[in-house]
């Protein structure tokens, strides 16, 4: 009896570790990142860590890494003012985006366009631009 129970907590550990390192994931293309320009360096990782709440690990020479929960953003330096003007992306959300909404809010870096609302597409999507103008797409399944 003791053997099956040391040989079940065994195998639980094994499993979870073998899942943890991605060997029952699926095939093929896994993630996407983004890589956004910035205008400021001292702003821009300013505004990704205190603001939108990234760490912010390594700085390759001007290239930015971020990281939040499953994501990262690279950033990286340019002198073109309208680069990050037209320029964003999309970050898909898990749950209660209304939450990050309302702290977003509260921060004033929702696109004037891009109240959280309902999109046709069934998906509830609000947007924020970033310190040099970039702008961030969030949504969620509805």
């Amino acid at each position: 009896m003791i053997y099956a129970i040391w040989f079940t907590l065994i195998t639980i550990l094994v499993l979870s570790i073998l899942y943890s390192q991605g060997y029952f994931g699926f095939k093929g293309m896994q993630q996407s990142i983004p890589q956004l320009p910035y205008l400021d360096k001292d702003e821009t990782i300013d505004f990704y860590r205190n603001v939108l709440g990234f760490e912010v690990g390594d700085d390759w020479n001007g290239y930015i890494i971020t990281r939040k929960d499953q994501i990262e953003i690279h950033l990286w330096q340019c002198d073109d003012e309208n680069l990050p003007k037209n320029t964003g992306c999309y970050i898909r959300y898990g749950r209660n985006i209304e939450n990050l909404y309302l702290k977003y809010s509260r921060a004033t870096i929702i696109h004037e366009h891009g109240k959280l609302e309902l999109k046709p597409w069934g998906i509830k999507q609000f947007s924020i631009l970033d310190n040099s103008g970039n702008i961030i797409h969030i949504g969620q399944n509805a």
